[in-house]
């Protein structure tokens, strides 16, 4: 239904090529940021364009595989208006080849939907249990929590999912049907290889 995309102060020529690739999409926006947010703040900044009752939020290290907005869109439908949708996904190298499955929790083995008692109970057996790159809000729920904690950095779209998934369910598809690319620098590797930021960020979830 639309395209959002956030330029959060990028130094290279990343907002010419956006434009050029977007000029004749009639439901496509591009946000510039006049200050860097970061990460989260930027994806906070493209939530508040969104009318679509679900949307995917994707970094310029991911990309989604063919087929995932369909299944998405099934299995969303059966599960009738879970809070997130997630699948599987892909490590890739900087050149987006396959390397293997991201190791994720695979907690069904066809399309099922998950109340919110029995995402609470997966998330005390599993922790996290979804994969960022495939993770498809129910945008009204997660606009509701006031979105993506920045201060959890490279987790925050996680603690987003699973706090969305413990008020209305979650749907899982067992399939891998996004990518995620494998290089250091990163958010998410950042975050995870500071030890002390990391131990602090988990100590305010548990306070939380």
């Amino acid at each position: 239904d639309q395209i959002i995309v956030v330029d959060d102060q990028s130094t290279d020529n990343s907002l010419d090529v956006i434009q050029k690739k977007l000029i004749n999409i009639t439901k496509a926006k591009v946000v510039v940021n006049p200050t860097c947010l970061g990460t989260m703040g930027a994806l906070n900044e493209g939530l508040k364009y969104v009318t679509s009752e679900y949307v995917l939020f994707l970094s310029s290290n991911d990309y989604v595989e063919k087929g995932i907005f369909e299944r998405a869109k099934s299995c969303i439908t059966t599960a009738g208006a879970p809070g997130v949708w997630s699948a599987m996904v892909w490590v890739v190298d900087e050149s987006g080849r396959h390397l293997h499955l991201y190791p994720s929790p695979v907690v069904a083995l066809t399309d099922t939907f998950f109340p919110p008692d029995k995402c609470i109970r997966l998330a005390q057996k599993f922790g996290n249990w979804f994969t960022g790159t495939t993770l498809i809000y129910h945008r009204e729920t997660l606009q509701k929590i006031g979105g993506f904690d920045i201060a959890c950095q490279g987790l925050g779209d996680l603690l987003a999912a699973l706090t969305v998934a413990s008020i209305k369910g979650a749907a899982f598809s067992p399939e891998p049907l996004g990518a995620m690319r494998q290089h250091e620098g990163g958010l998410y590797w950042r975050t995870l290889t500071n030890l002390p930021r990391l131990d602090a960020i988990l100590t305010r979830m548990e306070n939380s």
